[in-house]
Parts: structure tokens; C-alpha cells; sequence
């Protein structure tokens, strides 16, 4: 333990606190907020990772706060789509077009539940692409842990 020299004062530190600036998906306090960052490709897994552009051909990308996904496993307990994987890195989904494109058209699905209630952020839709694909069509939905 250091000692102070005769006549010198002790100065109390305080512990600095740096904060980030607010980013989309942050609440009023700017509390990073646990979710998912959802992309859907119209190419089979396989395509999209053997593509040297993954980010590419995307039909609609959002962030999702924590119980915003539960429309997509809502589709996988009724047989209408499938999950891969579900590790968060990514939560890996196949669903044909025709169960998905109505759910999100316009704009994907909020729940009032938890903190986050109903917050889908940087969303993007691209209509004439989803409105194109036929129904049938088989997209792959990867939602990418965010926490």
C-alpha cells in the first residue's frame, strides 16, 4: 500500500462511466435491448452458404426484440415450416413463401410480452421480390442471436 508524502491531500477517484450512443433497438434509458436480427433469403441453405454474397439477394431483413419470433415457431409446431438449427448463431428456419410472405408483408409480426413490448427495428421489405416468389417457393429464414 502506497503512503502519502507529508502535507500531501488524498484524492478520492471515482469510477467513470462511459456510455455508448443510442442504437436502434435500445429502450428510452438506452439499455441495449436481447433479440434477434432476422434475414430471409429466397435461396435454399446450401445456396446461401456456398454464396461469396450472403447478404445479397435478402427478400426482408428486421431486428426483433426477444418474443417477436414466436410467429415462426408458432409455423414450425403446425408442420408449415421446419428449423435446422436453433443454436442462435443462427436460429436456422425453412418455410415456403406461401406461409411466410402474408406474415410480413407489411412489416413482421409484434407480441406485447416482456419488456420489449412489440419493437421490430431497421426493417426492411422488399414487396415486389416476396409479392414475386411463388407460393410454394422455399425461403430461408436465419435469425441471428443479438445478445
Amino acid at each position: 500500500m502506497a503512503t502519502l508524502a507529508s502535507g500531501s491531500v488524498p484524492i478520492m477517484l471515482r469510477p467513470c462511466v462511459l456510455q455508448r450512443p443510442p442504437l436502434s433497438g435500445d429502450d428510452d434509458n438506452g439499455n441495449r435491448m436481447s433479440g434477434w436480427w432476422v434475414v430471409v433469403d429466397p435461396r435454399t441453405p446450401e445456396e446461401r452458404d456456398a454464396s461469396q454474397d450472403p447478404m445479397g439477394p435478402l427478400v426482408a431483413s428486421w431486428e426483433a426484440s426477444v418474443f417477436n419470433m414466436r410467429f415462426l415457431d408458432h409455423l414450425v409446431k403446425e408442420g408449415r415450416a421446419k428449423q435446422h438449427s436453433f443454436n442462435g448463431y443462427p436460429n436456422r428456419y425453412t418455410v415456403a413463401a406461401g406461409d411466410f410472405v402474408p406474415l410480413i408483408i407489411d412489416g413482421p409480426p409484434v407480441q406485447d410480452l416482456g419488456p420489449n413490448k412489440g419493437v421490430n427495428t431497421n426493417v426492411t421489405i422488399h414487396r415486389d421480390k416476396l409479392l414475386a416468389l411463388l407460393p410454394a417457393h422455399v425461403l430461408t429464414v436465419d435469425v441471428w442471436d443479438q445478445t
